[in-house]
């Protein structure tokens, strides 16, 4: 078991903080069991009449590192792709609480009428480096 302290710590008026103590314990484990393959996409592979401001998602059987999906480019991470086009779309990801769901969020509005392919490649991995065993990936079309 570990414990920290923290202790002495004032405001710039003066007020100091309350000692503050926290324990906790490490395992001796080590997570060599890479995530499953299987992941859940929202929308659903196929889905028409999407909502031209959604924010796509993969959910992951653990927790998944967002660092390493933050630091992957564009169409090696997590990808959102215009078939007709050819173009990758730009978007920002953010992540669940417990960093088992990424949530894409385009830069721009999708098109209506517009078929687009939302997936993730076999770059991410999860807390511990265990790489994700493959690149899955869906269509939907907007409304």
């Amino acid at each position: 078991m570990h414990t920290i302290s923290i202790a002495g710590i004032s405001d710039i008026a003066g007020n100091v903080m309350p000692t503050a103590t926290s324990s906790f314990t490490t395992g001796n484990t080590v997570d060599l069991v890479a995530p499953s393959a299987t992941v859940v996409f929202t929308p659903i592979d196929g889905s028409t009449g999407v909502p031209v401001t959604v924010s796509p998602s993969v959910q992951f059987s653990e927790p998944m590192n967002p660092v390493r999906a933050m630091s992957l480019s564009t169409g090696t991470g997590l990808y959102l792709y215009h078939p007709a086009t050819g173009q990758y779309l730009l978007f920002t990801v953010s992540f669940s609480a417990d960093y088992r769901t990424m949530i894409v969020t385009p830069t721009g509005q999708l098109q209506p009428g517009t078929q687009y392919q939302f997936g993730v490649y076999l770059w991410n991995t999860d807390l511990a480096g265990n790489q994700f065993p493959t690149s899955v990936w869906i269509l939907f079309t907007t409304q």
